[in-house]
């Protein structure tokens, strides 16, 4: 039923919006004002905690006001130029809910470049970057000019990121051994004070690739889904004892490692989907745990009956 309100409202709001946007009185808005009606619903929506009611408007305005959106996304970016961003092919913009600034996302390096042309660094308040595919030392310039200096959540997803010397299987019998890592990269990110969030999914980190987070013990998120990371590799989260959430789904984890985890005290959402779990009693000390996401595999029936009467207050969801 809240649901349902909420999307009302929404549609009710859009609809005043679009009113602005296309009245033909006399009094007709300014562009400054409609843009200003625009900014203040997000703002609304994003102080409610409404984040699906804020992608739909963001849609909306994208669907049918795209000049009035752009303007939204970079207001300190000249028409022309701003006009040659938002229809680049690899490059997509949107208003952060989270954050609040801006949200972007790079599909190559041709786009990091385009963001590179900003005429003043402080043009762009990029709060949550996205990478996709892309060589992650592309990035490196973009930190360095200060263009995210405000950034809080950074992706980088299926980039290849790896730690001199790794190993990686390539076929039977065939093992290729990288010589070049991302460790320059990850220095740049160290000095990042604003950093809350780093998500790194798809990648061949390893458990080697691991000691790049040393020193990132600040963050409260961090999403590691689907990097061959077995228990061993769990040793370097032991220090983020600030970190809220935790994804480590599609990864080689039996449960020993897990007691790296123990102490804590802040995580409370821990994703272990797809994993070859065996043993989960380390879990047990995470009093303060309120998500587990589990694989529903045989081998661990027990041990999530178990964990059941341990943490009461945890919702524990298993995955076939």
């Amino acid at each position: 039923m809240e649901q349902v309100k909420s999307t009302l409202a929404n549609e009710r709001c859009e609809e005043r919006i679009l009113h602005k946007m296309h009245s033909s009185s006399s009094t007709t808005p300014s562009a400054t004002s409609v843009e200003s009606a625009a900014r203040n619903q997000l703002q609304k929506l994003r102080e409610a905690g409404d984040g699906a009611a804020f992608s739909a408007l963001c849609r909306t305005l994208w669907d049918t006001q795209p000049k009035l959106y752009s303007a939204l996304c970079l207001p300190r970016i000249e028409v022309a130029m701003r006009t040659r961003w938002m229809s680049h092919e690899t490059l997509d913009f949107r208003p952060s809910f989270r954050w609040g600034g801006l949200s972007v996302r790079a599909r190559s390096v041709d786009a990091l470049d385009v963001l590179l042309s900003a005429p003043d660094p402080l043009a762009v308040d990029v709060r949550s970057l996205r990478l996709e595919g892309v060589e992650p030392n592309a990035l490196i310039p973009i930190f360095e000019t200060g263009l995210c200096d405000g950034v809080r959540e950074l992706t980088l997803q299926a980039c290849g990121l790896r730690f001199r010397g790794s190993a990686y299987p390539l076929e039977e019998g065939v093992v290729q051994v990288t010589m070049k890592g991302h460790e320059a990269l990850f220095q740049v990110l160290r000095d990042l004070e604003s950093l809350r969030v780093l998500r790194l999914p798809e990648n061949r980190l390893g458990n080697k690739g691991m000691a790049l987070l040393r020193g990132f013990e600040q963050l409260e998120g961090l999403e590691l889904r689907g990097n061959a990371i077995s228990d061993s590799g769990l040793s370097v989260l032991a220090r983020f004892d600030s970190i809220e959430r935790i994804g480590l789904a599609n990864n080689r984890i039996q449960g020993p490692g897990l007691s790296h985890l123990k102490h804590l005290s802040t995580l409370r959402h821990l994703d272990l989907e797809t994993n070859p779990l065996k043993e989960l009693s380390s879990l047990a000390h995470l009093s303060g745990l309120e998500f587990l996401s589990l694989p529903r595999i045989s081998e661990i029936a027990e041990h999530v009956a178990d964990l059941s009467k341990l943490l009461p207050s945890c919702e524990i969801r298993e995955v076939a």
